[in-house]
């Protein structure tokens, strides 16, 4: 998810959806850095970001989010690598 607040701040997190598209997990890595919460977001639910960050600027798959860019990006490697060692443990 992307979304922005009153068209002057940008935030992103990540959230895990089932089939019906509700929310069952929400990763906010950077949630801290806002008024209001002391840490990050990593746990079931929608994370509280949400309800204070629109419009959505995008939702979807992580792939195609155009902000990651192609596949020398850094990001991409990144989020590879962690799942990589998700699926290793």
């Amino acid at each position: 998810m992307s979304a922005g607040l009153s068209g002057e701040v940008n935030h992103a997190w990540l959230e895990w959806r089932n089939e019906d598209g509700e929310v069952i997990f929400s990763i906010d890595a950077t949630l801290h850095q806002f008024d209001g919460w002391d840490a990050p977001f990593a746990q079931e639910g929608v994370t509280p970001a949400a309800s204070m960050f629109s419009p959505v600027q995008y939702a979807g798959e992580m792939w195609d989010w155009p902000w990651l860019g192609d596949e020398r990006q850094i990001f991409r490697r990144l989020i590879r690598a962690v799942r990589e060692q998700l699926a290793s443990s």
